[in-house]
């Protein structure tokens, strides 16, 4: 898992540290978890961090970080289905 998400966010900008942390919020992964599927949350955004809206009534994404996201995802899951 790491090793794909650091090639897709390398990709995009080269040499960036990736950090794994962990989120204290709820997400649907729990049941996943609870039948022992290893479970991870990876965001594909990069965004500013006063620009975070999560779950606000002003949610919002740059338009920017739509196609980016999406060349993101396309690397991360070719990676992870070889």
């Amino acid at each position: 898992m790491i090793a794909a998400v650091t090639d897709a966010v390398h990709h995009r900008f080269p040499g960036v540290e990736i950090v794994p942390g962990m989120s204290a919020g709820a997400s649907d992964s729990m049941y996943f978890r609870n039948a022992g599927v290893p479970s991870y949350g990876i965001d594909a955004s990069f965004t500013k961090p006063d620009d975070s809206f999560a779950h606000g009534l002003n949610e919002k994404l740059p338009a920017s970080e739509v196609a980016a996201g999406l060349e993101f995802w396309h690397r991360v899951l070719t990676r992870l289905a070889k």
